[in-house]
């Protein structure tokens, strides 16, 4: 498998663009508090489901591909059991209770989709989504189970059930597409479109939040402060707690 760094550089750089482009669009009043939310809540809830079945039914099957995808899966759970324990090591001092839930879930959850997607995609191709997909079912459910428990600490009468870890957007979306691909169920060719127009807006509209975000925190404080103020430190993956723990 062939790797382009060049068409990784390119990527980045659209990616820090995107993100400047939510900094200006929050700066001058186009994007608020309350839109950006709604941004989020349309990422979580429309886009990455149809990008993560995109995704997995985007190539034919193959029992190898599949095998190794099991592969990925395995070490994709080892990978956020390990940053778990770092997590509650390395912030174990931290005595704000909201500030210390919010770090280790940032060291816990990367925004392997969101970010890491388009990186998959420029280096590796279709092959490349088509596994970063199994690391993702793997993120979805560490964040809709221990992710959603640590931010929900402090929040009465929130519980976490089975019902709460499978049956939700990121959990359906990651079944499904693994059954249309195990059962090798052919897909039309205009659902498998809408599919890829609507898991190509996950990452323009993501990182324009992320932008978003920046732009509330003082540009002294960004890089100055030790610690930044607290909506400073949400970031594209903090996306799955607004739309599970609003």
């Amino acid at each position: 498998m062939s790797v382009d760094f060049s068409s990784l550089i390119s990527t980045c750089a659209s990616l820090f663009l995107l993100i400047a482009l939510g900094f200006v669009l929050r700066k001058t009043g186009i994007v608020d508090e309350d839109f950006s939310k709604k941004l989020s809540t349309l990422v979580a809830k429309a886009g990455m489901p149809a990008l993560m079945i995109y995704s997995i039914t985007s190539l034919e099957f193959s029992s190898e591909k599949l095998r190794n995808g099991i592969w990925i899966l395995i070490f994709g759970s080892l990978a956020h059991f390990l940053m778990a324990v770092l997590a509650k090591l390395i912030f174990c001092r931290v005595r704000d209770v909201d500030e210390k839930k919010i770090y280790e879930f940032g060291c816990i959850f990367c925004n392997c989709a969101f970010i890491g997607y388009p990186i998959l995609g420029a280096l590796f191709g279709e092959t490349g989504l088509f596994y970063g997909a199994f690391y993702v079912v793997t993120y979805n459910l560490g964040c809709w189970s221990y992710g959603v428990m640590l931010m929900a600490k402090g929040k009465a009468g929130y519980k976490i059930t089975l019902k709460t870890i499978f049956l939700n957007v990121g959990m359906i979306s990651c079944i499904l597409g693994f059954l249309l691909y195990a059962l090798q169920v052919p897909i039309p060719g205009f659902l498998r479109s809408t599919a890829m127009h609507l898991g190509n807006l996950c990452t323009p509209l993501s990182l324009i939040v992320t932008g978003s975000l920046l732009a509330t925190i003082p540009l002294k404080k960004m890089f100055t402060n030790k610690k930044r103020p607290r909506r400073g430190l949400r970031s594209t993956h903090g996306i799955y707690c607004e739309a599970v723990c609003p």
